[in-house]
């Protein structure tokens, strides 16, 4: 847990010091969203199109076996992914503006940000432009959970399926997802592909899904 902090301060004095952008289901998967071998009622949420502001991130989906970067790249992969197409903080923050109705409508929402800030200590707007705790570069332990709650094991595990545009179902997910800025919704549970995972998301997949009680 020391290590991802260290990770999140580092990035966070890269991201100031590069002016953060001109200041400066399918069968087999781990436990996408609600499904019913996990016990999940699925709420029947219809499935949005896909909203103008998600043309920042056109990634598709590719082979699963990137390797994941090391330690030493994480801030700079984090930034040239989700900060380094962005031409100005203003436009960044109008087009979350745009997106928050979503978070207004995720009933989890708030709980989420509340442990965001009383627990990460992530109070700037890195939890709404980046994924958390890089899953698909850094391979956790079970402990590494032990302080998060059942419904953050939930968000985490559904965000490696998010990282690679999958559409949920589930109402809540899909506001909460299309509220955050690198979300690109692209692919409905029929057409998704699991073999987009690189060898630590399956690894992660695989203890979130297994502590996954939400």
């Amino acid at each position: 847990m020391k290590k991802r902090m260290l990770f999140v301060f580092l990035f966070a004095v890269t991201v100031a010091l590069a002016g953060c952008v001109e200041a400066g289901d399918t069968d087999g998967n781990p436990g996408v969203e609600t499904q019913e071998e996990n016990g999940m009622e699925d709420s029947g949420g219809e499935n949005r199109e896909e909203n103008t502001g998600d043309s920042q991130n056109t990634e598709t989906q590719v082979s699963g076996t990137e390797a994941a970067p090391e330690e030493a790249d994480w801030h700079t992969v984090y930034y040239e992914r989700y900060y380094a197409a962005w031409e100005d903080e203003d436009e960044m923050i109008a087009e979350l503006n745009n997106r928050a109705v979503y978070h207004e409508n995720c009933s989890f929402y708030g709980d989420v940000n509340q442990f965001l800030e009383s627990v990460l200590e992530i109070t700037d707007i890195s939890g709404l432009v980046e994924p958390l705790l890089g899953l698909d570069m850094v391979a956790m332990e079970k402990e590494d959970f032990a302080d998060f709650p059942p419904l953050m094991i939930h968000v985490l595990k559904n965000q490696i399926y998010a990282m690679h545009g999958y559409i949920f179902k589930d109402e809540d997910l899909d506001n909460y997802f299309r509220g955050l800025l690198w979300y690109t919704p692209q692919y409905t549970a029929e057409e998704f592909d699991d073999g987009v995972f690189n060898e630590t998301e399956r690894h992660n997949l695989e203890i979130l899904a297994e502590l996954d009680t939400y």
